[in-house]
């Protein structure tokens, strides 16, 4: 406030100064309007002076807010500098810090996406430069092309990638311009030039074809070869993508060996410090991990996993989610009796937890061979979903289906052999049902 560059109104300065007798917490009654307006003189008594210095200490502010940003982005002030280096034609002062961005973009060692956007924009910005001192063939054209067009292929590829992940899990529709197969024929070609152009050509290959396991080992590996180069953030989404290609061999091509591979990942990002994010693991992925070490058999590991991640759950979700996975555990140990007790104490307050609990204590029930119990205990899993307004049509589909045919194997009629036959081959037939395996291996010993 005190800068002539920024303030030249002492009037101003004085109301900013007179302000900053009640600062931090601004909450004194001196500070209600009629008080302001009798206390200073200046004001005249009059709200529309007031409303005046308020809003030019507000636009003060905002530009103390834009050039803090700025003096901290070192790449955006350079090339202000640049653009006012070149208005002014100071040639001299130009090379020098054209030359300098240029070397530190080109010998950049983390693989930032930005990055390639900024090299491109200062190439764009030294090519109009220069065309004011030639009239001869560019080759300042040629390697500001090729680095636009590397800059936006990587650009589209972040797009397109987290356009297809929304479409898969939220069934939303997106519509390309560029169609998703010229865009993986742009990046093949031109993969060598870049890292990142490697990476993203791999990870669209994924989701375009769910049973690339070539692109699936080679982009486990180059994540592996340049974990040190990638920002956290990317890193994290890349194996995620990874991840997601595991869930749909599992779930869709029924191949149980992935489940090895989600744990296997989830333990390296767990070695790399890469598991939690801002300190914190995300319930989803903590109920997810265990889901895969028991599938994958390390049971022990398993145990330990979710005894010390624990903590680092938020706190909300904290022992609800633990004690479900423990009760998942004694499941996949076949220690029912605790799996029962430990299950029926989980607080059902979140649709998907009460289903994947209620999931698990029918099972329970049924191995237990409580039939009474089961049946009574599906009727009211049955008339709760039916009440539940915010579940979507496929689920509730899925739930339904899983608890009549949970009680058709529970109680069947007679005669019994022929009855569940029809059943099994009715339940091999039947997409949309939870659980679908496990009904099937326990129709099949009924037979």
């Amino acid at each position: 406030m005190r800068s002539p560059y920024f303030n030249r109104s002492e009037e101003l300065l004085h109301f900013h100064e007179w302000l900053e007798h009640f600062a931090p917490a601004y909450s004194d009654p001196a500070l209600e309007r009629d008080q302001v307006l009798s206390h200073l003189p200046m004001l005249e008594n009059q709200v529309s002076k007031l409303n005046y210095y308020q809003n030019q200490l507000l636009k003060q502010a905002e530009l103390f807010l834009v050039v803090e940003d700025l003096k901290s982005d070192s790449p955006e002030l350079h090339f202000r500098k640049l653009e006012t280096f070149d208005a002014l034609g100071l040639d001299s002062h130009y090379q020098s810090l054209y030359k300098k961005s240029l070397r530190e973009l080109e010998t950049a060692k983390m693989l930032d996406p930005e990055l390639p956007d900024l090299l491109a924009r200062l190439l764009r910005l030294n090519l109009a430069h220069t065309e004011g001192f030639k009239r001869d063939i560019s080759p300042e054209l040629q390697a500001a092309s090729d680095a636009l067009d590397i800059a936006y292929l990587i650009r589209r590829s972040r797009f397109s990638l987290a356009m297809e992940t929304y479409a898969r899990v939220f069934n939303a529709r997106y519509k390309y311009q560029i169609d998703l197969e010229l865009l993986l024929q742009a990046l093949e070609s031109n993969r060598p030039a870049h890292p990142l152009l490697e990476i993203y050509f791999h990870a669209l290959r994924l989701i375009k074809d769910t049973t690339n396991s070539t692109s699936y080992q080679a982009l486990k590996q180059i994540l592996k070869d340049f974990k040190d180069r990638l920002p956290e953030d990317d890193l994290r989404d890349l194996y995620r993508h990874l991840i997601n290609y595991c869930t749909r061999q599992i779930n869709v091509l029924d191949d149980s060996s992935f489940h090895r591979e989600v744990l296997d990942i989830n333990k390296y990002l767990l070695a790399e410090g890469l598991l939690l994010e801002e300190g914190v693991l995300a319930p989803w992925r903590y109920s997810n991990i265990v889901t895969a070490g028991l599938k994958a058999g390390s049971t022990d590991w398993t145990f330990d996993f979710i005894k010390k991640q624990k903590d680092f759950l938020p706190e909300a979700y904290q022992e609800n989610l633990y004690k479900y996975n423990l009760g998942h555990y004694y499941f996949a140990t076949n220690q029912l009796d605790k799996a029962q007790t430990i299950l029926n104490q989980v607080e059902l307050n979140d649709l998907l937890l009460s289903i994947s609990t209620r999931n698990l204590l029918a099972k329970v029930y049924f191995l237990q061979g409580e039939t009474e119990l089961l049946l009574q205990f599906l009727e009211n899993y049955r008339i709760y979903i039916y009440r539940q307004e915010s579940i979507s049509d496929p689920i509730r589909e899925k739930v339904k289906n899983f608890i009549a045919y949970l009680r058709k194997i529970a109680d069947p009629r007679p005669p019994f052999k022929e009855y569940l036959r029809e059943l099994a081959e009715e339940l091999e037939a039947e997409e949309a049902v939870l659980e679908k395996n496990w009904l099937k291996e326990v129709v099949s010993p009924s037979l």
